[in-house]
């Protein structure tokens, strides 16, 4: 049996939607945070095995370590704070970015107003298996092709891909359809258009894949 997702501080549902999954950027995102780290330690050891004795009696030692620690706070701990407070959440209905601890601010996009979608990787992405997702919603008008939103290494960027992709496919299967009238002029009578035909589930498979990377 499946295990359901506990639903985020920030995300709102409604009734019939449900959490599809969460995440946060990949760990590659702390991959300087640690080289950071692993240098303030060894010029930690390499200060107190080679400063000479006759500094233990000055502060000099001292303002040694705490320009190193100054160091790793300056470089490690921005990045740790974005790391641990950036959340992504993907439901049936819409994808949210969290960002933040005690004030918790979330930018939603529905993802039935998703009209398309691509993906960015470099090489170092490729070995982690992370990516950027790129959508453009289509309420912001036709016209744009920049994306309105951006997730930035996203982990298993394939399948996030391809999920968000299925989900918007369906949500579009799922609309309700409606007739169209034209509106004709005094004395006239108004003429029935003709329903668009609604598409077929198995469309979507035969459609060809929109990534903006090469390979798989």
């Amino acid at each position: 049996m499946k295990e359901k997702l506990v639903t985020p501080r920030g995300v709102a549902l409604i009734q019939g939607e449900n959490v599809v999954r969460v995440m946060r950027t990949h760990p590659k995102y702390l991959f300087m945070p640690m080289v950071i780290t692993v240098l303030a330690v060894v010029l930690a050891i390499f200060t107190a095995l080679n400063v000479p004795s006759s500094w233990n009696d000055l502060p000099a030692k001292g303002i040694v370590w705490g320009a190193i620690a100054i160091l790793w706070i300056l470089g490690s701990i921005k990045r740790i704070y974005i790391w641990l407070s950036h959340k992504y959440v993907i439901t049936t209905r819409q994808v949210v970015k969290l960002t933040g601890f005690i004030w918790i601010q979330g930018h939603a996009t529905k993802i039935e107003r998703i009209s398309d979608i691509s993906a960015e990787q470099g090489l170092l992405d490729r070995i982690f298996g992370c990516g950027t997702l790129n959508l453009i919603n289509a309420s912001a008008g036709t016209q744009t092709t920049a994306p309105q939103v951006r997730l930035h290494d996203v982990p298993n960027v394939h399948k996030v891909y391809q999920q968000i992709e299925e989900l918007s496919e369906a949500s579009r299967r799922t609309m309700p359809t409606y007739q169209q009238f034209s509106v004709g002029l005094a004395g006239e009578s108004a003429h029935e258009l003709p329903v668009p035909e609604k598409q077929d589930a198995g469309a979507s498979e035969a459609r060809p894949a929109r990534w903006g990377i090469n390979g798989g």
